[in-house]
């Protein structure tokens, strides 16, 4: 018979906190990522969603590190501890545009 592991409500909302994502939890816990949704359920804590993970900032934000203080993608990436393609989404969603690449961009900053 197998014993059951028993996970507290402080523990699991510690690590939630941590803004872990379940996975990680579960890992951390040596369960599955069911196990952890169905303790987030028990305990009534809600998953967050992407957003909240990622903890988006505006794009006012966005928009000075990118273009004020010219930080490349992959600054803001390290910035927030989130991949390029993240950074790129959020530039797609909150309607940044992009700044032309390689050579078409010494081009562009000529006719500036």
């Amino acid at each position: 018979m197998a014993v059951k592991n028993c996970i507290s409500k402080e523990t699991l909302i510690d690590l939630y906190n941590q803004k872990l994502e379940i996975k990680q939890i579960a890992s951390i816990l040596k369960v599955t990522t069911v196990t952890i949704c169905n303790y987030l359920e028990k305990y009534q804590l809600r998953l967050r969603t992407k957003r909240q993970r990622h903890n988006r900032p505006s794009k006012k934000n966005l928009e000075f590190l990118y273009n004020d203080m010219n930080k490349s993608v992959r600054d803001i990436a390290g910035n927030f501890k989130v991949s390029r393609e993240v950074i790129r989404y959020w530039f797609r969603v909150l309607e940044i545009k992009p700044k032309p690449v390689g050579r078409y961009r010494s081009e562009a900053q000529k006719d500036a």
